[in-house]
């Protein structure tokens, strides 16, 4: 896995509404130490859950740590 991209996540509700998607509320505090989130392109609001640099994650470890995040409205 590259440690530059992943799945999309807004710190701003409308952003997502605006894809028409239902906006969740990601507690950052169930991130695991594998992952970080960065801010990605020209949104300000855009940000991405990549894998830590030197994390070498395989895709079903990506995946894994993704699936320990908790999200609620």
């Amino acid at each position: 896995m590259r440690d530059t991209h992943g799945v999309s996540v807004y710190d701003n509700p409308s952003s997502v509404v605006r894809r028409g998607l239902d906006p969740f509320l990601v507690d950052s505090m169930t991130i695991p130490p594998e992952l970080r989130v960065i801010q990605r392109g020209v949104d300000p609001h855009h940000y991405e859950i990549v894998p830590r640099h030197g994390a070498n994650l395989t895709p079903q470890e990506f995946t894994s740590c993704l699936l320990q995040i908790q999200c609620g409205r």
